[in-house]
């Protein structure tokens, strides 16, 4: 009786330090997944896709003389995209989007330039810019989301680490982090998809066009 009653204590305990490690996860990993570098100029600002709030950093960085030229990422269509020009419906590119908001900023036209012709991850899009700058000494403002920098800044530096293409990633404030982001369900989405994608690309894992 004695063992038994001993047993239940200590898995009681496990169970009690599991929650806690858990609500210390949860409570951490937000935090953990923004890894921003220091701001300084550069050659180029880059706006990797995913949204438009990276864009309108981009466009007050160039303002701002960060960089002379911004270049944008022209992602992968979306499936529901193509489902709807079957049907002769057309959304709006995001590539064409980022633009608009870079011109309103206003960035001139002559200080835009496209890289890419439908990357599907950040892998394809610094794959394109290593293959874009790898013979040139290059300092690269690349703009991204912040719960995306942490996996931004890996791929980056797995990708361009032997050339002379300097990363120097940067989270766009127009999309503020959440103190409770578990209790905001686009925020909320957003980590655990992060964390995700972050675990797979630790292990190995890539997304590719090709």
């Amino acid at each position: 009786m004695r063992c038994f009653r001993c047993i239940l204590i200590f898995m009681a305990a496990c169970v009690a330090i599991a929650a806690l490690v858990a609500w210390a996860i949860v409570l951490f990993v937000a935090d953990w997944l923004v890894r921003s570098d220091e701001l300084q100029p550069a050659d180029r600002i880059v706006v990797l896709a995913g949204a438009h709030e990276r864009a309108l950093y981009a466009g007050d960085l160039y303002v701002k003389q960060y960089a002379p030229i911004v270049l944008v990422s022209w992602p992968a269509q979306h499936p529901s995209q193509q489902l709807l020009s079957q049907y002769g419906l057309e959304l709006q590119q995001e590539v064409d989007m980022n633009r608009a908001l870079l011109l309103a900023k206003p960035v001139p036209e002559t200080a835009i330039e496209i890289f890419g012709t439908g990357s599907l991850s950040t892998v394809d899009e610094m794959a394109v810019l290593k293959e874009r700058f790898v013979n040139q000494q290059m300092k690269l403002l690349i703009v991204t989301s912040p719960l995306h920098t942490r996996r931004a800044r890996l791929a980056a530096r797995a990708a361009l680490s032997e050339t002379d293409i300097v990363p120097i990633v940067v989270a766009t404030p127009y999309e503020p982090l959440l103190e409770r982001w578990w209790a905001d369900q686009h925020t909320a989405r957003g980590v655990v998809l992060e964390v995700m994608k972050t675990v797979f690309w630790l292990l190995g894992g890539q997304f590719r066009s090709t």
